[in-house]
């Protein structure tokens, strides 16, 4: 069987020309005041270039399979260079025969023998089955890898979240795209901002995951409400996480709760923090630290839970708490622990004592000095209240 020919075809009104030029088929229409020379004339001979306005133009590979199809104001192709370049165009780029996006630029080129489609210049593309829709200066679709790159800045607009970043690459096929330099990702329910250098878009699982360090933002009328920052992180778009990797902060606002760790799972749907790795929480208005194991915080009740080796400080007088498992009423400013509880309340007069109480469950507030201790260790549940004095005394 004999291998296809790829030629150009020329249709023009009133003139049918055929002739073949560089590997490439197009399908085009000149305008009818084009004067076109004979293929193997004077023309062709003086002017290695082709010039034709309101041209069609499509690509097919050795199958058959349409590779893309555009309409250009204008066309020329170079025969020594074997490339052309078009002119306010409109088309289609195909995958396994089937368009995978639908595209308009001010200028381009066809390079590579119909192989590579390079846009510049007020580009749209929109793919067809991820419903996302690119804009910016340059781009370039190579058809055997099913490859869009994108350069000097753009724009891609999801129904979910919108992009913006220096360069990328677009996989068609793997529904994927890399994207890199002042990423900026906006999404849009609930409303929150993204920042990184180098983001990594998965729109088949709808996950959003940073290789770099990334910053999200959380804002109500302009207001900040809450600021996270990790060395590296991912949002899912579909179940509205956030999980968080090394040097993980997460600073909230109403009251202001500062939660830090090596890993930290933000449901800003749910709004519920969760940490499986020792933290650290930190209330402004208690001026209160708490370090544990493990723990979680309910944004909306403004209520930490943490277990596991708990023990809370208070800045403000220097009052600490040892226990199990703490319930933490960031609105109240009140506690509650259970679990091996020890309290130490240090008093900065040299004349009075420092008050250690030990029992199995206490309530009340560090910051005040105000703590029921109940459940001493003894058979009895008596609560043991050690007076210790201030040996700092002169």
């Amino acid at each position: 069987m004999k291998p296809i020919t790829k030629v150009i075809q020329i249709a023009a009104i009133g003139l049918g020309i055929v002739g073949m030029v560089g590997g490439l088929m197009w399908l085009f229409r000149p305008h009818p005041s084009l004067k076109t020379g004979k293929p193997g004339g004077d023309a062709a001979l003086v002017d290695p270039s082709l010039k034709l306005t309101d041209v069609d133009l499509e690509q097919a590979d050795e199958k058959g399979n349409l590779l893309w199809k555009i309409k250009a104001k204008q066309a020329v192709y170079n025969r020594d260079k074997r490339e052309g370049t078009i002119v306010s165009l409109k088309g289609e780029l195909y995958q396994d025969g089937k368009v995978a996006f639908k595209i308009s630029a001010d200028k381009g080129a066809i390079k590579g023998d119909g192989k590579v489609i390079s846009l510049v210049d007020n580009i749209v593309a929109v793919n067809v089955k991820d419903e996302v829709e690119l804009k910016g200066k340059e781009m370039e679709w190579q058809t055997q890898t099913n490859l869009l790159k994108l350069k000097n800045k753009f724009i891609a607009t999801h129904k979910t979240v919108t992009v913006t970043g220096n360069e990328g690459q677009y996989f068609s096929k793997k529904k994927q795209a890399e994207l890199v330099g002042e990423i900026v990702a906006q999404v849009k329910e609930p409303k929150l901002k993204m920042t990184t250098e180098k983001l990594n878009w998965d729109l088949e699982k709808q996950q959003l995951e940073t290789v770099a360090a990334i910053v999200i933002e959380r804002r109500v009328d302009g207001d900040l409400l809450d600021r996270a920052t990790a060395e590296k992180g991912s949002y899912n778009l579909k179940s509205k996480v956030a999980t968080l990797n090394k040097t993980v902060q997460v600073t909230l606002a109403k009251p202001e709760v500062k939660l830090t760790g090596d890993e930290l799972a933000w449901d800003i749907g749910k709004q519920f923090i969760i940490a499986n790795k020792p933290l650290e929480a930190y209330g402004a208005s208690e001026q209160m630290t708490v370090n544990a194991d493990k723990g979680e915080y309910w944004v909306k009740d403004k209520v930490a839970i943490l277990t596991g080796n708990v023990r809370g400080t208070s800045q403000k007088n220097s009052s600490t708490i040892a226990t199990d498992k703490l319930n933490w009423f960031l609105e109240k400013q009140e506690f509650e622990a259970t679990g091996s509880v020890v309290y130490r309340q240090p008093n900065p007069d040299p004349k009075n004592p420092i008050t250690n109480l030990v029992g199995k469950s206490a309530k009340g507030s560090l910051t005040n000095e105000q703590v029921t201790i109940e459940g001493g260790p003894n058979a009895d549940d008596r609560v043991v209240i050690d007076i210790v004095p201030n040996l700092s005394t002169p």
